[in-house]
């Protein structure tokens, strides 16, 4: 498959589409769920199954253990690659591995409200979203998390440097 070559602000306007997709994903699916089910006399399912409370809970231990114990190590193992084309490509699969694992837990919360109408779920998920504004990919973030050198950041704000490619479809 075709590979086409990005500099940095290709790379960064990328990495912000991707980010902006799943954030619009989660936000319009809580929204469609709560349009579905309101109605003015809200229906209120008592049955609320304590495996909805396991299953959030294991997602939420998943990315705790994805943003506290794996994102560390796979940082430090992406700093010691010495092609910042290399570094990159690598920390863009990084940050979209942390992003499902937040997404995940917004759309398991939107689904149990959808099957329950507890209002819990919908604040989950609220909040889960607002705190994934949190995540949002930019230059600081990426020369902070990955230590790069004067050179590697002169490379990435050079138009004409290629420091990352993607795989063209087209």
């Amino acid at each position: 498959m075709e590979r086409k070559d990005q500099n940095g602000k290709q790379y960064l306007r990328n990495l912000s589409m991707v980010y902006y997709a799943i954030m619009g994903s989660m936000t319009m699916f809580l929204a469609a769920i709560l349009f579905i089910t309101y109605t003015p006399e809200q229906v209120d399912r008592s049955e609320n199954p304590p495996i909805y409370y396991a299953i959030l809970g294991g997602l939420f231990l998943i990315a705790f253990l994805v943003r506290r114990f794996w994102k560390p190590r796979r940082l430090e193992t992406i700093k010691s690659m010495g092609d910042i084309k290399e570094k990159l490509n690598n920390y863009r699969s990084l940050l979209i591995i942390q992003m499902a694992a937040t997404e995940i837990i917004s759309l398991f919360s939107s689904i149990f409200y959808l099957l329950t109408h507890q209002v819990f779920y919908v604040g989950i998920s609220a909040g889960i979203i607002a705190t994934y504004l949190l995540l949002r990919p930019s230059k600081d973030n990426l020369i902070n998390e990955l230590d790069l050198r004067d050179d590697e950041i002169l490379l990435h704000e050079d138009e004409g440097a290629v420091v990352a490619d993607v795989k063209n479809n087209r």
